[in-house]
């Protein structure tokens, strides 16, 4: 991780006390990045008959980035236990995004189908 920083060790403990630390920054850093970058996707595509597409796409994608699969593959405990811990953070984002697709079309309410399952099934896949 030092070499791809292109700092020390001693540069890096300087400012984080251990390891958990650091992987706690780097999980937080890549929950605030997905939370831009959905909405960034979601202004380039606004249009609510796309949205569920769209937010299940991108986020399938988001694991898939390499420096997300690479902290997947090398701390998997760690990454399973903070997206447990933050998963009612992710839940409420995806819900915001995926509400106004329900306020839009009313025949999906009727379905039986709502936001708040939807957004569910949507982080789990």
């Amino acid at each position: 991780m030092c070499l791809e920083a292109g700092v020390s060790k001693r540069t890096v403990y300087r400012h984080f006390a251990g390891r958990t630390e650091i992987l706690s920054a780097i999980i937080e850093h890549i929950r605030h990045d997905l939370s831009d970058r959905l909405k960034e996707v979601i202004a380039h595509t606004p249009q609510l008959d796309r949205r569920v597409e769209v937010v299940s796409y991108f986020l399938i994608n988001h694991t898939l980035r390499p420096d997300t699969a690479r902290l997947h593959h090398t701390e998997p405990e760690f990454v399973r236990a903070s997206v447990n811990a933050s998963y009612d953070d992710y839940f409420e984002l995806v819900l915001s995004v995926i509400e106004p697709v329900f306020e839009n079309r009313r025949d999906l309410a009727r379905s039986g189908l709502n936001a708040h399952d939807l957004s569910q099934l949507i982080l789990r896949i």
